[in-house]
This record gives structure tokens, sequence and C-alpha cells, in this order.
């Protein structure tokens, strides 16, 4: 009996103990904040529930984000429907900027002695175009994205039926399906990995090797170019600058191969035909494939294989490097200043590209990768010549991974030390930086949408004014928040 009630008597003793420690930490948990001695924090007493709070904020903009991208928000607007959201929203802007110019005038004429009676006019239609131009921000811009963003739904969609496509075509020419998948999935996504140890030339025939390259060079194209193929037909991509370069590029190249493996190999004008071909698709769309060993490739032919992989393919494809589009920009660039040499002091002469004029920070962004790119290469290059590497094999091998191409002279096997196969992966996953430069050029984006009124004019104007709309100091009015606006499907 004695035992059972010390037993007891311990089992109480224990849960008072863990009570009184509870009580302890439930006070200093709740007690130990120091005790506001300052205006500030008496102040704060009051307004801490109704205060900005910026977390919550940003977390509730990330989840309609999220909301809106799962709702294809933008698709519930026609392309027609989106032009005149924009149009309109953009012609209401500059009547208020005029406005606004005309009241500041007023306002800063020392001749005016009654500013609010001489003023009162503008800023009754001030009032009245900042609740006409409140009211059309929301659908602005849900239509200025519609226009000048390229739903990412569409884009895989685009490479998926390419995938398939490819799969198809390569099992119904004779390869087997794991095979056919296998090359399928690597050609469109120019990966160039390959089930064979030889590459294309293990593959039986020289039609499935051209069969291999042709989706290849189908994934270098930007995707947004097949959209508008769907829509409008083939002609509407006829005037594509970016497109007839990447044709041009590859015949170059491809021609400058023949030229060079001709004269240095032993091989049939047909076989050093096909291989040249084969060879430039694959450096110009960044794919890898190869039908020949590059260790067995002349000086020459390397270096045009090195240029050819440092350009790269079509912005908002799947290929690597700098991309045509910059390339593009900077003969233009070099033309204008060749230009403006031979122009007299006074005369005027602007950048322009694609049917318009392409502005100083537009050029910077657009052309910033292209700095980035050569210093990478070089930076990358030095630890290859340090430890003593052929100086030619070596920048191929440095600009194969940066243009994540993957042809190889030689260098890179597993034997390679650490350090440099580390050189080499470093920057792969930062080498298509092809978003910088998208949105403000719209050369992979829609179709331009009226001669008065384009999508790289919708890109400068509209998205930058629907955000946040113009007010005076001195109209007296305030634009309220835009709220969501009424949803169109098309």
């Amino acid at each position: 009996m004695v035992v059972i009630i010390a037993a007891m008597l311990y089992r109480l003793s224990l849960i008072a103990q863990w009570l009184v420690l509870s009580a302890i930490c439930l006070m200093l948990f709740t007690y130990s904040s120091p005790r506001s001695v300052s205006e500030a924090d008496h102040v704060r007493a009051y307004t801490r529930d109704i205060e900005f709070d910026y977390i919550s904020w940003m977390l509730n903009a990330v989840r309609l984000k999220i909301q809106q991208g799962a709702a294809g928000a933008p698709g519930y607007l026609s392309r027609e429907s989106s032009i005149v959201a924009v149009t309109d929203y953009v012609h209401v802007t500059q009547q208020v900027i005029q406005n606004e110019d005309a009241l500041n005038r007023i306002y800063a004429d020392a001749s005016v002695t009654d500013k609010a009676k001489a003023s009162a006019q503008i800023r009754s239609q001030l009032n009245a175009l900042y609740k006409e131009q409140e009211a059309l921000a929301p659908m602005a811009a849900l239509a200025g994205y519609a226009v000048t963003v390229v739903d990412p739904r569409r884009s895989f969609a685009t490479y998926a039926v390419l995938t398939l496509l490819a799969v198809v075509v390569l099992w119904g020419m004779g390869l087997p399906l794991l095979t056919a998948l296998t090359h399928a999935m690597s050609a469109v996504s120019t990966g160039g990995f390959s089930s064979f140890d030889a590459s294309l030339a293990a593959v039986p025939g020289w039609p499935l090797r051209f069969a291999v390259m042709a989706f290849a060079f189908l994934g270098a194209v930007g995707l947004p170019l097949y959209y508008r193929v769907y829509r409008q037909g083939w002609r509407s991509i006829m005037g594509d600058e970016e497109l007839r370069a990447l044709v041009l590029a590859t015949l170059i190249v491809s021609m400058l191969l023949a030229f060079f493996m001709h004269h240095t190999g032993g091989e049939s004008r047909m076989t050093v035909a096909g291989n040249a071909l084969l060879m430039g698709m694959s450096a110009q769309t960044t794919t890898g494939f190869s039908s020949v060993p590059v260790a067995a490739l002349d000086n020459a032919s390397k270096l045009v294989l090195i240029a050819s992989m440092a350009v790269g393919g079509s912005v908002g494809s799947t290929a690597g490097g700098i991309k045509l589009l910059r390339l593009l920009l900077l003969w233009r660039l070099l033309q204008l200043v060749i230009r403006r040499a031979a122009m007299p002091p006074h005369a005027v002469a602007e950048l322009r590209f694609g049917g318009r004029v392409v502005e100083s920070p537009e050029l910077v962004r657009a052309l910033l990768p292209v700095t980035l790119f050569v210093v990478v290469v070089l930076v990358s290059w030095l630890p290859f010549l340090a430890l003593g590497y052929e100086p030619l094999n070596a920048l191929f091998e440095v600009v194969s991974a940066t243009g994540t191409v993957g042809l190889s002279s030689g260098i890179t096997a597993p034997d390679l030390p650490p350090l440099l196969k580390g050189v080499l992966c470093a920057w792969m996953p930062t080498a298509s930086p092809q978003g910088w430069v998208d949105a403000p050029l719209g050369m992979a984006g829609p179709e331009p949408a009226s001669p008065q009124l384009n999508s790289y004019q919708i890109i400068s104007s509209a998205p930058r004014a629907a955000a946040r709309p113009r007010r005076s100091a001195r109209a007296g009015a305030r634009a309220p928040r835009p709220r969501p606006g009424p949803k169109m499907r098309s």
C-alpha cells in the first residue's frame, strides 16, 4: 500500500513539474518582448492591424499570377479585341499626356494670375480622361499581355506536335520505335544525343540522316512562327528576317565545309556534300549530331563550325548560341556606323529593325548577351591553354559547351581533368539567355497587328502605361486602382 501511494505521489510530482515548466515557458514566450517606449511604438499598437503587409501582398500577387496562368486569362481575348483594347488605351494615354503638359505650362506661366480658372477646362477634361483610362487599364493590361507574350502552352503544343511527327516519320522510314523516339526527341530539342556511338554516321542511309536533321532544323526555328503559320498560312513568315538568316547561314556554313572537306579529304563529291550539309545543319542549329569525326576535319572547317555554333539558331527556339537576331542587330549597327561616317554632321540616322526604331536601352539589352558570351568563352578558354591543349581544339570545345552544342574535337573525354570538366559544365545552364531580348524586339512574337500599330509599338507603350496610369499633381483627380475587367471569349 505504501509503495502504491509513493508511486502515485511520484507521478503527481512529475505532472506538477511539467505544469510549472509549461507555465514558465508560456510566460517567457508571451512577455519576452520589451515594453514599447517610443511614441511610434505606442502609435503602432493601434495601427499594426491596418499597416501594409508587404509579404502577404507579394504572396497574394504570386497566387493571382498562378491562377491567371492556369486559367489562361489572355486566351479569353481574341487578337482583334486585344488590338482594339490596346489601341484605345494608347490613344487615351496620349490625350492624358497632352493635357497634363498643357496644365503644367499654365502653372509654370508667371503671366497667368488665376491659374485655377485658366486650367478649369483642362482639369475637367483630365478628370474625364482619367476615368476612361482607369476603365480601359485592366483590359489593356490583359490585351497587351495577349499581344506581346507568346502563350507557353502554344509553344509546348508546337513542341509536342513536332516531336510526335518526328517519331512517326522516323519510325515509318525504318528506324526501330525506341531508336526513332530517341532521335526524334533529341532532334527537336536540339540535344544531339544518339543511341549510336558513331552518332548519325551509324544511322542507315542518307534519307534517314537528313530526316533527323530536318527536324533538328525545325526545332531551331522560333516556335511562335508555327502558330503564325497555323493562323495565317506560310506566306505570313516569308518576310521573317531571322528565319531567312537561319536558312542562309546554314547554306553558307555547309558550302564552306564542303569546299574545305573536298580539298583535304579523298571521298566522293556526293559524300562530301552530304556530310558538309549535315555538319553545317548540326552546328547552326546547335544540335550536336555528327556524321564525321570532328577531330578528322582540318583547321579551317573547325573554325567555320566554331563561328556557326557561336551564332546558333532563332530566338524562341530550342537552339543555343547567341541567336541570329543578335547577329542581325550587330550587322544593322555596323551599317549604321558606316552610313553615319559618310553623312553630314547634323544629319540624323536611326537604327531600324523589324519595321521600327530600336532605342538605345533595347539595343543594350539585346547585345549584352553577346558580350557575356564572348567573355565566358575567353575565360573558359584560358584553363585549357594553361594546361597545354591545342588552342583551336580547346576553343572548339569551349564554344561547343557554352552554346550547348555537344560536338567535340576529341578533347572532351572521361580522362579530361576534373577542373576542365567543371569549366565546360559550369556555363551550360546559362547558355541560352534569349528571354533578355525576345520581348523588347518581338521578332519571335506575334505578327504586326496593323500598319498603324504593330506589336513592337504595343510592347514599347501599352504594358507600361497599363501598369500605372499617369496623373498630374495639379489635376485634382486621382485615378483609382484598376479592377479586373470583364472577360471576353474569342
